[in-house]
């Protein structure tokens, strides 16, 4: 079990813009995951994931994001026993009645995802911006990457450790 990231790692660890229709499919595997029909998925081999702040920094980068809004996803990844690795997907977002100028509407105070070509108002501002919002796959799930001396490090329940 490795809970050290190298520098070469972190080199090669980067934030990475991926494609809505990818993201929609790998919230839909985590949506659609059942444990009861495949044993070799089971919740605790998704413990925790581990994000860069740099990662968050970009996120939160876009104009008029106010939160980022986390999605769970299963991911392709050949390399894996199931075929798959858990991730998490990181998508700006906003209250509503702040991303419109002068938006009154019953639903302004929902906080709505910003996910592609989208023009919203800029209160630092006070002009329109035009962004590309993108999500992003920033995650390294644990295991491996896992600190089990944390407080919130749960042993499951089966007894199997974290590697």
């Amino acid at each position: 079990m490795s809970t050290h990231v190298t520098k070469d790692q972190e080199n090669e660890w980067q934030s990475v813009a991926v494609p809505l229709a990818d993201a929609q499919s790998w919230v839909s595997n985590w949506i659609n995951a059942n444990p009861a029909n495949d044993p070799d998925f089971k919740p605790s081999d998704i413990r925790a994931f581990v994000v860069r702040r740099a990662d968050f920094v970009e996120a939160l980068a876009q104009p008029d994001t106010e939160y980022a809004r986390i999605y769970i996803g299963l991911k392709p990844n050949p390399d894996t026993k199931l075929g798959y690795e858990p991730c998490i997907i990181i998508a700006s977002a906003a209250v509503k009645g702040t991303t419109i100028k002068d938006y009154d509407g019953d639903d302004k105070d929902v906080i709505i995802d910003l996910i592609g070509e989208q023009t919203v108002y800029d209160i630092a501002t006070g002009k329109e911006v035009r962004g590309d919002y993108q999500v992003f796959d920033v995650s390294r799930p644990c295991p491996p990457i896992c600190d089990p001396k944390s407080p919130l490090f749960i042993p499951a329940p089966d007894g199997s450790s974290c590697d």
